[in-house]
């Protein structure tokens, strides 16, 4: 029964269109009977009450199915929690493949099964985010006040920029981030901006790797949001924009467009774009000619944590917690599935949690490549993995880790 509650909920929208033909069907079988000749023989009259019966038997029988499984996954609060499911080993799991992750100052690397459990990179400050370059042969780490580049063939590791030692320099506050690759993952463009109570500074530079030399790009009081590389490597651009009074322009937004030739890096501007919104459809930079290298969000992986609960993959699947705590799983377009329940995190001498429930025991969520997996990081029980279709879990890791990432999810 429990398999079959199972296969149902996660094919409940395929159940409704059934149902909906068997509504049909029955109606035809309704206006069958009444239309027949009532002087028919007993045999095919037999015959008739038999199908007639038959159908709406059946279709009785959907609706009761569907009424539980609609009260299983909608209105019942299940007792039993994520740490009640969890499996002791993940040999379930289909494929073997190397997950990174963050444990405080260090980028760890595991497999799902559990073994080879690496320290990757090791910082003296708790690390924010890493990415890979898009040959993969590099990491890029960001720090609370370094950025390090990790040479993955030779295990050797490069400080690219800091902030300043924190204890010789206390009073010096800052950042590091908006890390981009260039193509040919030899350049790295970055933000560094330092303040103190004296003085305060803001820099975008290009590092070469191999010729290991800092460029700033000149005139930066503009503030740039994001570096776009040219898919050819010798141009970075980058956007920034200019609300306008609608009482006397048609759009709201200006969006200018800069150049930065990589042998200057002086920014100039290529063009001025009238917009309704303050960025640009990414259709748009082809329109003018202007090639992007993208390799997208898929190789940056940073210890930001989601408080939407609502996480999709990329084959549109969804994963959320609702108000009753469950966590609940959406194959397609809006049927949801309950799992299991989510417990809560109480934290002792915090006032708050005597009128309102303290947060998720669950802290980081990610979606595996592919759709069918799932990565947890709960607070007491390590790094699990779901399979939110069965609704099996499993414990990868004792670790408290977090900012789940890969390079190649086939490889390493």
């Amino acid at each position: 029964m429990v398999a079959l509650i199972q296969l149902i909920s996660n094919n409940f929208e395929y159940l409704m269109l059934i149902m909906a033909g068997w509504l049909l069907l029955a109606v035809a079988v309704v206006v069958f009977v009444r239309l027949d000749d009532v002087t028919v023989s007993g045999i095919r009259r037999f015959g008739q009450l038999f199908l007639y019966y038959s159908v709406m038997g059946g279709l009785f029988g959907m609706m009761l199915l569907t009424g539980y499984v609609y009260w299983v996954n909608y209105e019942r609060r299940n007792p039993v929690t994520l740490s009640d499911r969890i499996l002791p080993d993940t040999s379930w799991v289909k494929g073997k493949f190397k997950i990174y992750f963050i444990e405080g100052h260090q980028l760890n690397s595991v497999y799902t099964d559990g073994l080879n459990k690496q320290t990757v990179f090791e910082a003296p400050d708790n690390i924010r985010e890493y990415q890979f370059s898009p040959d993969g042969n590099y990491i890029s780490v960001i720090t609370d006040r370094e950025l390090y580049l990790y040479v993955r063939r030779g295990a050797r590791q490069i400080l690219v920029d800091t902030l300043g030692d924190a204890e010789g320099f206390p009073d010096i506050k800052g950042a590091l981030r908006s890390v981009s690759w260039s193509p040919d993952s030899t350049r790295i463009g970055y933000e560094i901006s330092r303040q103190s109570e004296l003085s305060s500074s803001l820099a975008y530079k290009i590092y070469d790797i191999k010729g290991n030399k800092h460029r700033a790009i000149k005139e930066t009081l503009r503030t740039i949001p994001r570096l776009y590389w040219n898919t050819a490597g010798d141009k970075l651009y980058f956007t920034n924009y200019e609300a306008l009074d609608t009482t006397h322009y048609q759009s709201r937004f200006e969006v200018r467009i800069f150049e930065v030739p990589l042998d200057t890096l002086e920014p100039r501007l290529f063009a001025t774009v009238p917009s309704e919104t303050a960025g640009l459809a990414a259709g748009y930079w082809g329109a003018r000619g202007i090639e992007l290298f993208d390799p997208g969000q898929a190789r940056v992986f940073n210890r930001s944590v989601h408080r939407r609960y609502a996480w999709v993959s990329e084959t549109g699947s969804r994963l959320g917690i609702d108000h009753d705590d469950q966590l609940y799983y959406i194959k397609g377009k809006w049927w949801r599935k309950r799992l299991f329940k989510i417990p809560r995190e109480k934290i002792e001498g915090d006032y708050r949690n005597t009128y309102a429930p303290g947060p998720y025991a669950i802290r980081s969520v990610s979606w595996i490549p592919g759709g069918r997996y799932i990565l947890l990081n709960h607070i007491n029980e390590g790094i699990l993995i779901l399979e939110p279709a069965t609704g099996k879990v499993g414990r990868i890791s004792d670790a408290d880790g977090y900012a789940f990432g890969w390079y190649d999810i086939d490889g390493e």
